[in-house]
């Protein structure tokens, strides 16, 4: 009988030991995708201060570059964290240059000077760190965010509404100083401000993501904002689209049941690599093999 309990202790420090192994190793695989993510994403911005630094660009006109370019290594930093606020963080900025880079490139092909490839470059950059860090982090070190339910809602929200932010800011920034127009500033604290609710599990942060969300899709879809006709629409599909990810959870609160669980996980995260790759495959195919006279911006 000793040895039989001798054998059964053996087998569980196996077990044990097996298991944090195991942990260890994924632990290490995490950490290595979040440095290449955090390499690649502090690599852009090389890569954009050496492209800037023959120009001459005087005044308040370098305040938007300098909101550009220093974007990726805020993403960088904030993947390291354990917080999801900065991981989301992180996924909104790689998310933002995404779609931007992927509607310029798509739009204005290659040109002669090799300058106009650099829009693909930075697509295919964004696309390898969100496929890259994939959803690591977002499950641990939740502090106050701990939903009961519609975690994989929320966050999202969140991503998307933050992408948003970081395109309004940065297009807003540039119009304030190229043209002192401030109208598309004035969306930004109202955006942020949501967020910030919606990852205190506030109610009052999901109505403000909602008004924020219908406004600009009626500014940007009735040309009230005053900016490229490509990234109007870009924007109202985007905020038509944080419209309806929270669906599901209105109409569980409208019913007050329990939500049922999420059966469809590994289908939103096959859906959405689905997007990023498609819209790296747009960007190669638009800027190398495609040819458009027109110019975007």
């Amino acid at each position: 009988m000793a040895r039989h309990a001798a054998d059964e202790a053996g087998a569980t420090l196996a077990f044990v030991s097996d298991a944090v192994a195991q942990g260890s190793s994924e632990r290490r695989g995490v950490l290595i995708r979040r440095a290449l993510a955090a390499l690649v994403s502090v690599g852009m911005t090389s890569v954009m201060v050496w492209a800037m630094h023959a120009e001459h660009i005087l005044g308040l006109r370098w305040l938007p570059l300098v909101l550009l370019m220093s974007a990726p290594v805020l993403a960088a930093a904030s993947i390291a964290s354990r917080r999801v606020g900065l991981q989301l963080l992180a996924r909104g900025i790689w998310w933002s240059f995404l779609l931007l880079g992927g509607l310029i490139s798509t739009m204005i092909g290659v040109e002669d000077d090799g300058k106009s490839a650099y829009p693909c470059a930075f697509t295919l950059a964004n696309a390898f760190c969100l496929l890259v860090a994939g959803t690591t982090g977002l499950d641990e070190g939740g502090g106050r965010f701990r939903p009961a339910a519609f975690r994989g809602t929320l966050l999202l929200a969140m991503v998307l509404a933050i992408a948003d932010t970081v395109t309004l800011l940065w297009i807003g920034s540039l119009q304030a100083v190229e043209e002192r127009a401030f109208g598309t500033l004035l969306l930004v604290p109202g955006m942020i401000l949501g967020v910030v609710g919606l990852l205190r599990l506030r109610t009052w942060g999901l109505l403000l993501s909602l008004a924020c969300n219908v406004l600009v899709a009626l500014l940007a879809s009735t040309a009230v904002l005053k900016m490229p006709a490509e990234l109007r629409w870009m924007l109202t599909a985007t905020a038509v689209a944080q419209m309806l990810v929270p669906v599901p959870m209105w109409i569980a609160i409208a019913r007050r049941r329990l939500p049922p669980p999420d059966r469809f996980r590994r289908l939103k995260r096959v859906a959405s690599t689905a997007v990023i790759v498609g819209i790296a495959a747009s960007s190669v195919y638009f800027t190398f093999f495609y040819s458009r006279t027109r110019v975007f911006w």
